[in-house]
């Protein structure tokens, strides 16, 4: 597989299409995602801002981190191991067979990020990272009021997309055949803000833009 892409419209960003592809070439995928985690960037500041301390006491549970898109496991294992509640939701089912088997300690839900099967304020932050890209334009903001749901004012959001800037196109599909949705930076954090959240971008990169987001 290469990823030469293509430029597509908007509309044609299809999470249905990227999750059959993600499906047909799984373990071409979880070999590539297990090298690659935005949480050496910045884990550190996303768990500093949980709002409650990361060693509780007997009758406290730790801080419950909701990995969104989490693939096979990668960053959820990484929270699981600096003693968080680690969740992980994906829509692709041989990735979470992946992430069960490799991080036993974490729980892992099938699911949609557009519709999540997670009762209101049951988490205590949200790391989405390489993930939110997967959606068309047209659900940015329906599903970032999922995320404000099942949240807490004062929890942190970590989202992470890929950028419009270097880029003439607004979205666009790879050679194997995954569609993205590309974000400029200033329009993003717009959504952001006007779903509910205090958004402060943590990258200066071209290629992605970061965001650590604050619940109000």
């Amino acid at each position: 597989m290469t990823d030469s892409p293509r430029p597509i419209d908007d509309d044609a960003v299809d999470v249905a299409v990227t999750a059959e592809r993600y499906a047909a070439h799984a373990e071409q995928f979880v070999a590539k995602y297990r090298e690659w985690s935005l949480t050496s960037l910045h884990g550190e500041a996303f768990r500093d801002v949980l709002p409650d301390p990361i060693d509780p006491s007997p009758t406290e549970r730790p801080p419950r981190v909701l990995d969104l898109g989490c693939g096979p496991g990668t960053d959820t294992a990484l929270f699981a191991d600096a003693g968080l509640d680690a969740l992980g939701l994906d829509i692709t089912r041989p990735f979470l067979r992946e992430a069960r088997k490799e991080v036993p300690a974490a729980g892992f839900l099938q699911g949609d990020m557009r519709h999540l099967p997670i009762r209101d304020r049951a988490v205590d932050g949200i790391w989405c990272s390489a993930a939110f890209l997967h959606l068309p334009r047209s659900d940015a903001a329906s599903t970032l009021a999922e995320f404000l749901r099942v949240l807490s004012p004062g929890d942190p959001l970590l989202l992470s997309a890929k950028a419009r800037e270097p880029r003439e196109q607004d979205a666009m599909e790879l050679a194997d055949g995954r569609r993205f949705t590309l974000w400029r930076a200033d329009p993003l954090r717009r959504r952001i803000a006007d779903a509910g959240f205090n958004p402060e971008q943590v990258d200066d990169e071209n290629e992605w833009h970061t965001f650590l987001a604050i619940r109000d």
